[in-house]
């Protein structure tokens, strides 16, 4: 569920063809864990890893997050720690 922008999470977000979230574009200034609070992600946290970020490595204005790897067809989870 989408709860709207907010400071620290003003993307966009990207549907699937069944209405589910898939994917969450990035704006500059977003934050992992807000985009979480605003997408209703347990563990906002999370987000970067599931796209292959290490720990410590931020997110880009522009990039297309994955948030729900089954409503983006071919996706393919890269672990950030291989």
């Amino acid at each position: 569920m989408d709860m709207g922008p907010r400071r620290f999470a003003q993307g966009e977000v990207g549907y699937d063809g069944q209405g589910r979230i898939a994917t969450y574009t990035a704006a500059a200034g977003d934050v992992e864990g807000v985009i979480g609070a605003r997408l209703c992600v347990y563990n906002g946290g999370s987000i970067g890893m599931l796209n292959g970020h290490e720990l410590d490595e931020p997110i880009q204005p522009g990039e297309v997050l994955v948030i729900d790897p089954e409503a983006v067809p071919g996706f393919e989870y890269e672990d950030p720690f291989d």
